[in-house]
């Protein structure tokens, strides 16, 4: 018996079972090709995706550090402005004698709950003469009734008198008590103003 070989097999096929053959073959490679295009095609939209993502960051990254590095400016401007305001207040008040000297004492004093009235005020040796004639009357005694002040603060409580032993403070006055002393340096006073004042433009601002 004559032995059948493929190439002979392949021979008997008809022109029919080649052209299907032929575009199944097709059919599969643009499958095949239409499938790593898609994947291509999504890799790519996951690459666009996470650039994006990237960019988005960036940018909010670099719209933090403008806005962190405004407010730093904003921040040292105000500083500097609120600083030549209060040498300029702290100038203005050195310069308080006598009538206005005397109204800017009894203010600070008349805020301040804590004062009972029978303190003893001292001031920094410079200012001493300027204080005495603020305050007194008559400067000449070594604790000096300060009647005017008393006068000022019109109350029957007040017998305030000034002493001639020196206050370690740079400017303004203390009051000496037997149970504590009240600081009414005038340059403590104008720079914890200040620091008040920075925190309360901070609130508004930021």
């Amino acid at each position: 018996m004559e032995k059948i070989t493929i190439r002979d097999n392949i021979k008997k096929l008809s022109a029919t079972s080649v052209a299907n053959i032929l575009s199944e073959a097709k059919a599969e490679a643009l499958k095949l090709k239409n499938s790593m295009i898609e994947t291509a095609l999504i890799r790519c939209e996951e690459l666009l995706k996470s650039t994006e993502s990237e960019s988005k960051l960036l940018v909010e990254q670099k719209k933090t550090e403008l806005s962190l590095s405004e407010r730093q400016h904003t921040n040292k401007v105000r500083s500097e402005i609120l600083d030549e305001l209060s040498k300029e207040a702290i100038k203005q008040i050195s310069t308080f004698e006598k009538a206005k000297l005397l109204d800017f004492v009894a203010q600070l004093i008349l805020k301040e709950p804590s004062v009972n009235g029978t303190e003893i005020i001292t001031v920094a040796k410079k200012d001493y003469q300027k204080f005495a004639e603020a305050l007194a009357s008559d400067s000449s005694k070594p604790l000096v009734d300060a009647d005017l002040l008393n006068k000022k603060l019109n109350n029957k409580k007040f017998k305030l008198q000034l002493s001639k032993d020196v206050a370690d403070i740079r400017s303004g006055f203390m009051l000496v008590g037997t149970d504590f002393d009240l600081n009414f340096d005038f340059c403590n006073l104008i720079e914890n103003a200040q620091v008040k004042l920075e925190a309360k433009l901070s609130d508004k601002l930021f």
